[in-house]
């Protein structure tokens, strides 16, 4: 099996992930630094990453969190801030995030240990839908909704064109199709607006429904299924 498909299905991260880490010489096999991405990994192989050893998880587990304003996406804090991992039981707390809530957001978050699922959702071609309710500081014109629909730049690249809905005063649900960094909060910010608030209710067919604030979810596999039927 190749490193990082091991690497992955040990619950470490997407592949993509897992590859940065190879390639900035984290990764050790057998006690020596492994910076090749097409390295084969035997039963007999010694596996490590923060001198922790690395072993394949044949279950795989997804679940659900509802995250609270006020906790970082995060393992750890070097500041000792409130993690979302704080939220869960000793089980889950090896699962990993996919994609982020910044701080100051709330809603639907998707931990898991499945590096195929982790990918398939992270994978910009993808194009896997995520929704928002949005509450800003004013009402928006129509031109301006408009304008978030059609793209802006962010850092140099256009977003791609979004949805909205549910238009009500100050209030409405947008649906974006890739996930760059705070990129709701600076669309809103080009047509000199501010979010207030914001929470994440979709990502792809997945509702948040009614999960209370802070509590988790373990998700079946038609569940599962929602967050895969994009290619």
């Amino acid at each position: 099996m190749r490193i990082n498909k091991f690497l992955s299905q040990s619950g470490l991260g997407s592949r993509r992930k897992v590859e940065e880490l190879i390639k900035n010489g984290l990764i050790f096999v057998n006690g020596k630094i492994c910076n090749n991405l097409s390295k084969q990994i035997f039963e007999k192989d010694i596996v490590k990453f923060q001198n922790k050893e690395l072993k394949i998880e044949n279950e795989k587990t997804t679940i659900m969190l509802n995250k609270p304003i006020g906790y970082l996406v995060t393992k750890h804090d070097d500041r000792g801030r409130k993690t979302i991992y704080s939220l869960l039981p000793e089980i889950y707390k090896n699962l990993n995030y996919i994609g982020r809530l910044d701080y100051n957001s709330s809603g639907l978050l998707i931990l898991t240990n499945d590096g195929d699922l982790n990918q398939k959702i992270t994978k910009p071609l993808n194009k896997i839908p995520k929704t928002y309710k949005v509450i800003t500081n004013r009402n928006l014109t129509k031109k301006e909704f408009k304008k978030l629909e059609s793209g802006i730049i962010i850092e140099g690249h256009k977003t791609l064109p979004a949805t909205i809905s549910n238009i009500n005063d100050d209030k409405f649900t947008i649906t974006i199709y890739e996930g760059k960094k705070r990129q709701i909060r600076l669309m809103v910010a080009s047509v000199g607006a501010k979010v207030i608030e914001l929470k994440r209710i979709q990502i792809g067919e997945l509702e948040l429904g009614k999960l209370d604030i802070g509590k988790y979810e373990l998700l079946n596999k038609k569940q599962v299924s929602l967050l895969t039927k994009y290619k």
